[in-house]
């Protein structure tokens, strides 16, 4: 059984993979979700599945970039529900894990059939940026091709080219050319680590963490107001 959170936006989402390795998940969209629906969503899934947390193989978390206060609550969580255990933390972008919505059979598209594809993973940052990073999809797989950044919506606007992906939040405020893919909020899902999770190149997309020392990726106001003009 894998646990997945996700709360690094204003969508609050869990994830749970049982036993018979069906994926179910609880999801809410707002602001000041997170304390509250967290733990709530948590403890209905492992019940919903007559599970418990020692029942558990892995705990999968979004680690960031996104909010403060969301990555906060989602760390504090989980480090009380796996502090003493043996049960093992594993985190990923969420850049990653929102662009690998693509992968989802409702967002299926002939351009990913055939490949490879550009994606962008977007969130919506403050003043006039977006957090992003570009992944290239192949065969399948989905792998990094920049680092994360913070970028003005008018250098964005003028990146992402006809027959690319954007995914994620602020998209909205760029300026994009026909023919650019998207999908917006509806990215944003635990469901996502799973299926990152029961990749052939996991290994490349997880990094294991010390419960006790661990941190979330921030996005703060020092990065965004260091991005480029």
């Amino acid at each position: 059984m894998i646990l997945a959170i996700e709360t690094s936006t204003q969508v609050c989402s869990v994830a749970l993979r049982n036993r018979d390795h069906a994926i179910s998940e609880m999801r809410i969209e707002g602001r000041g979700v997170h304390s509250s629906g967290t733990p709530q969503f948590i403890q209905e899934l492992l019940t919903e599945h007559h599970a418990t947390i020692d029942d558990l193989q892995a705990v999968l978390f979004s680690h960031g970039p996104g909010s403060y206060t969301g990555l906060r609550i989602g760390a504090s969580l989980i480090k009380g529900l796996l502090y003493g255990k043996s049960i093992p933390l594993y985190t990923t972008s969420t850049l990653l894990s929102i662009a690998s919505a693509v992968l989802h059979p409702s967002n299926i598209h002939p351009s990913i059939v055939d490949g490879p594809v550009t994606i962008h993973g977007l969130i919506d940052a403050r003043r006039s940026h977006l957090y992003c990073q570009t992944f290239e999809l192949s065969s399948g797989l989905i792998n990094p091709i920049s680092k994360p950044a913070v970028e003005p919506l008018d250098t964005l606007s003028k990146t992402i080219q006809p027959g690319q992906w954007v995914a994620g939040t602020g998209i909205h405020r760029l300026q994009l050319s026909e023919g650019v893919f998207r999908v917006d909020a509806d990215a944003i899902s635990a469901e996502n680590l799973i299926r990152l999770w029961d990749a052939p190149n996991r290994d490349t997309l997880f990094l294991k963490r010390d419960i006790a020392h661990f941190e979330p990726e921030y996005v703060t106001m020092t990065q965004i107001e260091g991005a480029k003009p």
